[in-house]
């Protein structure tokens, strides 16, 4: 019995000490942060995912994330916004949504914008998840509201981040919780939700597959809600979460984020996924988006994860380091062992700007966005 016993508790050091270790326990950071600048403080409650416009100026989606998992009767409205680079110093407006349902709670999360300039959000709703489908239009900025994506299997707070399948009728979209939130969000009173929140973080902690991605395609009928079909996809994630794509080809891309993997993925003739490679992030990681100019894969980095793990209820107000890492492509998009090994572009301390969940590259700036904190990030890079 003691030679089990002994045995057992040298499994469970190991392990343990490669779990702290992969979600960055003792991790010594050298920060290059000086120069980043925090704008839009007084418009943005949060700046949860970002979009690059053909134009250099970023789409932001900002959502009050914390009262939709804790409280939702608190929430402040969310709301969609623009930062414009090409004025000096940077501005952060308020995108309005032109046709919205006024019946609908807007709580958006992350956001795809496709080549036809839709811009695609998760909407956390407050008793389900949907998909929102806006239309971009510059003059003067705004976004048109199309329709709404449904689906039975986009349980309360579930969906992650989106992206734009094979044309305008195909969408595929994270779901990063193994167990939807409750309807008015999580209070802990319940055995079954301190049991569920646990069975999550020890799947996050060791890696065990729990999370999916799902793959919906409808029928444009002119509706605001055309009938839908969504089916499950790829179960060998622990914690997905960002979703992007190479425009015009069949590779995508999708955030494992607590060992810091993003892995390579390539469309099926029947819309199924395929997983081709993965490559290895510095740090755990959040959402991602591809940059046609400077082709490559840019994403949100959280270096000391464990962190935000152990103190998930209580991010806001608390300095969490993060940055943006970034993945080259070196070949055309089709061939395995095409892109180089991921780096860090920009780590920042927490100070300004806490716990990043994205980071975008925008001609000479890297903007970072975080949903514990108000405003973006600014870090010039020239």
């Amino acid at each position: 019995m003691f030679r089990f016993t002994f045995v057992f508790s040298v499994i469970i050091g190991i392990g343990s000490f490669f779990v702290f270790r992969m979600l960055g326990y003792s991790k010594n950071l050298t920060y290059n942060d000086s120069r980043c600048q925090v704008f839009g403080d007084n418009v943005l409650l949060a700046s949860v995912d970002l979009e690059v416009l053909p134009d250099g100026n970023v789409i932001i989606s900002s959502g009050d994330l914390k009262n939709t998992v804790y409280d939702y009767s608190k929430t402040v409205p969310g709301k969609m916004a623009l930062l414009n680079l090409s004025q000096n110093p940077p501005t952060v407006i308020h995108l309005p949504i032109q046709g919205f349902p006024p019946n609908y709670n807007f709580q958006p999360n992350g956001i795809y914008l496709s080549k036809n300039n839709r811009v695609y959000v998760v909407n956390h709703m407050g008793h389900e998840d949907a998909i929102e489908v806006l239309k971009y239009n510059s003059d003067p900025p705004s976004l048109t509201y199309l329709f709404t994506v449904s689906s039975d299997l986009f349980s309360n707070y579930v969906l992650n981040d989106v992206v734009e399948g094979n044309d305008e009728n195909e969408i595929y979209v994270t779901r990063w919780l193994m167990f939807p939130v409750p309807i008015g969000g999580f209070h802990y009173s319940s055995f079954q939700e301190k049991f569920q929140t646990f069975i999550e973080k020890i799947c996050l902690l060791f890696g065990i597959p729990s999370t999916r991605i799902y793959r919906c395609t409808w029928k444009d009928d002119g509706s605001h809600n055309p009938p839908t079909e969504c089916s499950d996809g790829i179960h060998v994630l622990s914690g997905a979460n960002g979703l992007s794509k190479i425009p015009e080809t069949n590779t995508y891309f999708v955030a494992d984020s607590p060992g810091g993997k993003l892995l390579i993925l390539s469309r099926e003739f029947d819309g199924s996924l395929k997983i081709d490679y993965t490559i290895s992030l510095p740090h755990p990681i959040d959402n991602i988006v591809y940059n046609s100019v400077s082709h490559s894969v840019t994403v949100g980095s959280t270096p000391h994860v464990l962190n935000v793990l152990l103190k998930i209820g209580s991010l806001y107000g608390e300095v969490i380091p993060g940055g943006m890492a970034e993945v080259k492509l070196l070949k055309n998009g089709n061939l395995v062992n095409e892109f180089s090994k991921g780096f860090d572009v920009i780590l920042h301390n927490g100070e300004k700007l806490s716990k990043v969940s994205v980071g975008v590259r925008s001609g000479d700036y890297v903007i970072l966005g975080s949903p514990f904190t108000n405003g973006v990030l600014v870090c010039p890079q020239n």
